[in-house]
């Protein structure tokens, strides 16, 4: 009986915790893998961004963020939706999902939901909707793959969304 319910648990416990709260905004600090240093500070109320270039070109966003990505060389970022993957959706599709900033902390663009997608293609969780699968720095832009199979890849400069191909 016990092996029945901590299979269960294996199997059922990913489920449960994917529409878990957010934990509260908490100081942060990461290295990408290009070495762009990034820092989100909550005493000023910033995320810090210091290129591969070095300390005299860190620049910073307004607001602490949690879904930073950086590009490789740190002159520009991504901020995702602050739900991460998921989507608190209220049946507005210009809901922004993805901002664009560059150095010296300029916001240069922003993505809005329906750019991507059909909203009525999002993929209901318990309480909230799967809208992204995660992103990945290439080259010269951002690539990434939405719940309906398909790959995008957005660049920075010039700023520009384009489909990639189908994935899955």
């Amino acid at each position: 009986m016990r092996a029945w319910a901590l299979l269960l648990a294996l199997i059922a416990g990913p489920a449960a915790w994917a529409d878990a709260p957010l934990p509260p905004p908490e100081p942060y600090f990461f290295i990408t893998d290009s070495r762009v240093h990034v820092t989100g500070n909550l005493n000023r109320d910033v995320v810090m961004i210091e290129p591969t270039s070095g300390i005299d070109d860190r620049w910073e966003i307004p607001g602490w963020r949690r879904n930073v990505h950086p590009s490789g060389d740190g002159r520009y970022v991504l901020i995702g939706n602050p739900g991460l993957n998921l989507l608190s959706y209220s049946g507005d599709p210009d809901i922004t999902v993805i901002e664009i900033w560059a150095a010296p902390g300029e916001l240069i663009g922003t993505v809005p939901l329906d750019s991507l997608m059909n909203p009525d293609d999002l993929q209901p969780t318990t309480s909230h909707y799967l809208w992204i699968a995660g992103y990945q720095w290439e080259g010269t832009g951002w690539r990434f793959l939405t719940p309906d199979g398909q790959f995008w890849f957005l660049t920075p400069d010039p700023l520009r969304l384009r489909r990639a191909g189908a994935g899955r």
